[in-house]
Formats: structure tokens, sequence, C-alpha cells
């Protein structure tokens, strides 16, 4: 007999946590802000793979710039007082360059950063709603109305 209630017990207390969990339905508005956070990740992304490419492009061009310099001074190394000070200044120009890379660099990585969890949240809010067909539609409608008019 104890051993029966315990199982009832058990059984209930799943049926319990099967109800807590069941699917909430969202509303249209729910979704349509899913669908302006996914549409800003996508512009996010787009902007950040344009910053990705131009700041490749730049490193590539210090390297060159780089190497160039040091081809230089391999074939003639600066020997007098104005040659030393040119090279001083290029030096300089280049650690400034350097500076400004690497400044980029990290700024890029904080907005990676940045969405990164932008798409986390989102995917944690998004990720797993219901959606009934006609407030799918409504909304989905809402959103291209919106995206059009901007």
């Amino acid at each position: 007999m104890f051993r029966l209630l315990v199982l009832a017990g058990l059984l209930l207390s799943a049926l319990a946590d099967a109800a807590e969990q069941a699917p909430r339905w969202s509303t249209k508005d729910e979704y349509l802000a899913c669908l302006k956070a996914q549409a800003s990740i996508q512009a996010r992304k787009a902007s950040l793979q344009a910053q990705d490419l131009e700041l490749k492009g730049r490193a590539a061009k210090f390297q060159a710039a780089e190497a160039d310099l040091d081809e230089q001074v391999k074939r003639h190394p600066p020997a007098t007082k104005k040659e030393l000070e040119s090279y001083n200044q290029a030096v300089a120009a280049r650690n400034a360059s350097a500076a400004a890379l690497n400044s980029a660099s990290v700024s890029l990585q904080q907005a990676s950063a940045a969405l990164n969890k932008q798409i986390l949240e989102t995917n944690a809010q998004c990720g797993s709603i219901l959606v009934l067909p006609e407030d799918a539609r409504a909304a989905e409608e809402a959103f291209r109305n919106r995206s059009g008019e901007q």
C-alpha cells in the first residue's frame, strides 16, 4: 500500500512538472520583437564582416610596409644622422600604424563579443517560442511593412 502511494505521488509530481513545462503560445508582438532582433543581428553581423574585411586589408598593407622597411634597412642601413632620423620617423609612423591597427582589432573583438551576447539572448528568448499561424503572418507582414519604410 505504501509503495502504491509513493508511486502515485511520483506520478502526480511528474504530471505537475509536465504541466508546468507545457508550451506557452507567444503573441504577435513577441514574435515581431524576435523578427526585429534577428534583423538587427543580421545587420550587425554584416557590418562586422565588412569591418573585419577592411581590418584584414589594413593588416596586409601594414605587413607589406613592414617588410619593405626591413628590406630597405638591410640593403642600406642608416649611416648618416639624416638617414637615422628618417629611419626613426619611419619606425615612429609604423608604431603609430600598429597601435591604430591593434586598437581597431580590439574594438572589432568587443563588437563581436557584444553581437555574440545579443545572439545568445535572442536565441534564449526566441529560440523556442510557439506562434499561432495567423499571429505569425500578421507579425511578418508588420515586419515587412516597417522594413520597407526604413
